[in-house]
């Protein structure tokens, strides 16, 4: 049954696109161009880091006789980074008053685009004067609309896109970021615009986003949500009309068709009169941890210094300044699905299970960057292509439903008329963490290495378990006009089938299937021949064979039943600890009749290799 609904959920999930083609152009058009410029400056600075932090210290020098060690600029450059958090959270302070004297089609495509044409000005103006506090000044510009952006675009996605395929729209926000990170990335390669005398050009590209989308405001008519709160309802009823082809002689007959299609925005409630509602007070709250998740799992800090983790473990360097184009392309990938499974798993199902993929990583990023720094005088190791591995794992946990889900959970988890409140908190809360994240994470992961990945992994592992407790599916509230029903009637995951758990068993099993197929399973064949004398590799091998199926029959005869009386204390028969000599060393030596008991155990032998190199 369930199959079956979901596969009608589909069916039903197509037909609305087609029916509602202009309203899908419109918010897909916008949410790019809106939301581009965003993705755009997380990332500009990434690559071309050495260059214009180069930059920047000429003109330090030059303008303040002030000549930074690279001990300064570790600490200088982060400031410069998340500079952008200090506008994004100013911008929260103008957000409902915007909305209610403006509506949001004006404000997301006209105001904010100003907004964001000054702030590429100054920022360019940084280079051509070669003055570093404009940088700052212009990333604070940026900020703000950044800020407006993250807030304003989904409540004109609340407005315009039909209930049915609302969160379905709503993930298209983290497509567009992913596409602005991809230019970005591509735009400050340095045989493109990264470079000494173009960079503040790579810095001024996202104003074409902002003219592009004032000349498509000409042609856009004012949201009916906006028009009907005005109480004009003739053009409110030809706003619908364009919008959803509802055609009928009368207005009064469109705008009742237009209400069965998409939830009355009205009138938003300041924060005072949002925060003396107790249970709209704890639904905010709720939305901020959220939004604050989508952050301290490291997304910002992996966007903003993606380059430098990969350094620091030492991975191929040819390769490293193209990782932000290709995690970009990955990552805009990896959101499609995405678009489908809001909508067919619900928002909390998919955004715990993924945030504890991302859980699961961090403390992975830790563990390997650890290692790969040990054995950093080897220069790429197994460990540094763990830590990319992990990166990767990272990537499908953060954009099948972090990322995309965490923008909009916020707005759906309160009245309508609070819902410009809950996403101004959220926005705040995100780019407070995004200001932490990005000013600490760089002269930390310089100070104390891999140690440095914990800023991420504990507070999100205290998220997740907070949001597995009160986190509802805010896909049921939200098609019931979001009636104020108790959190608590939701209880824990496993009501709705599939658990957050059930989706990490996966994903642990994924890990396995890497790290068997990467060296357990082809390596066993060979290492028994190798750890003898050539004369004896026959037996070796024939002993090995015998004891590999003998623990093929204990293990297949033993699990099953196991499994079905204990449960999964049954994977215990598996975790048996084992040491083992290096017989790539034997082998060259033409297995010489060194003691095997030299070696010690694997940390010791280690230290023997390193010595040796």
């Amino acid at each position: 049954m369930t199959t079956i609904a979901r596969l009608s959920a589909y069916s039903n999930w197509l037909k609305e696109y087609t029916e509602y083609r202009n309203v899908v152009f419109t918010l897909v058009s916008v949410s790019f161009l809106s939301v581009a410029p965003l993705g755009y400056h997380l990332v500009v600075l990434n690559v071309p880091e050495k260059v214009i932090q180069s930059a920047l210290n000429v003109s330090m020098s030059i303008n303040f006789q002030w000549s930074m060690t690279d001990a300064e600029i570790s600490i200088f450059w982060p400031v410069v980074v998340s500079s952008q958090s200090v506008g994004a959270l100013l911008a929260c302070l103008l957000i409902v008053p915007l909305w209610n004297r403006h509506g949001t089609k004006t404000c997301v495509m006209m105001i904010n685009n100003v907004v964001l044409l000054v702030g590429s000005v100054v920022m360019a103006s940084a280079a051509f004067f070669e003055f570093a506090l404009f940088l700052i000044a212009g990333r604070i510009i940026a900020g703000i609309y950044t800020g407006l952006a993250s807030t304003l675009v989904p409540l004109f996605m609340r407005e315009l896109a039909p209930s049915p395929i609302k969160g379905a729209l709503s993930c298209c926000m983290h497509i567009a970021v992913c596409l602005g990170v991809m230019l970005a990335a591509i735009l400050s390669l340095d045989f493109v615009l990264g470079t000494a005398t173009l960079w503040g050009l790579l810095l001024a590209v996202p104003a074409i986003f902002g003219i592009l989308q004032m000349i498509l405001s000409v042609f856009l008519p004012d949201t009916p949500n906006h028009l009907l709160n005005r109480g004009d309802h003739k053009r409110a009823a030809s706003s619908i009309q364009f919008y959803y082809g509802i055609v009928d002689e009368r207005d009064e007959r469109v705008i009742a068709r237009y209400r069965e299609v998409v939830t009355k925005m009205p009138e938003q409630i300041s924060y005072r009169d949002a925060i003396a509602d107790t249970e709209t007070k704890w639904s905010i709250f709720v939305g901020v941890v959220v939004s604050a998740a989508q952050v301290f799992c490291g997304s910002m800090a992996t966007l903003s210094y993606s380059t430098s983790m990969f350094t620091s473990v030492s991975f191929m360097s040819a390769l490293i300044e193209f990782l932000p184009a290709f995690g970009a392309i990955l990552s805009a990938i990896l959101t499609l699905p995405a678009l489908y499974l809001v909508e067919a798993y619900g928002r909390r199902l998919l955004f715990l299970s993924t945030l504890s993929a991302c859980v699961i990583s961090d403390f992975c990023f830790m563990l390997f960057s650890l290692l790969s720094q040990q054995f950093a005088v080897l220069g790429p190791t197994v460990w540094s292509v763990l830590f990319a591995l992990s990166f990767l794992l990272y990537g499908v946990g953060y954009n099948l439903g972090v990322g995309p889900v965490a923008y909009f959970i916020p707005g759906e988890l309160v009245m309508p008329e609070a819902a410009s409140v809950a996403l101004g908190a959220a926005v705040a809360v995100n780019w407070f963490s995004t200001l932490i994240t990005t000013m600490v994470y760089y002269p930390l992961n310089v100070a104390i290495g891999g140690w440095s990945y914990l800023l991420f992994a504990v507070p999100s592992t205290i998220f997740v378990l907070f949001l597995w407790r009160y986190l509802p599916e805010t896909k049921e509230l939200y098609r019931k006009d979001l009636e104020l029903e108790s959190f608590f009637t939701y209880g824990k995951p496993d009501e709705y089938g599939p658990t957050v758990w059930s989706v990490l068993f996966a994903l642990s099993f994924l890990l396995y299937g890497v790290g068997y197929n990467l060296g357990v399973g082809p390596v066993a064949y060979f290492i028994p021949g190798e750890l003898v004398m050539p004369e004896a590799a026959s037996v070796a091998l024939g002993a090995a064979v015998a004891v590999n199926w003998f623990s093929t029959l204990i293990t297949t005869m033993v699990y099953y039943p196991l499994n079905v009386a204990i449960g999964g204390w049954s994977y215990l028969l598996f975790a048996v600890p084992r040491y083992l000599p290096e017989t790539k060393e034997l082998y060259r030596k033409d297995l010489e009749l060194e003691s095997f008991f030299t070696y010690g155990k694997p940390d010791e032998y280690g230290a023997f290799i390193i010595r040796h190199y």
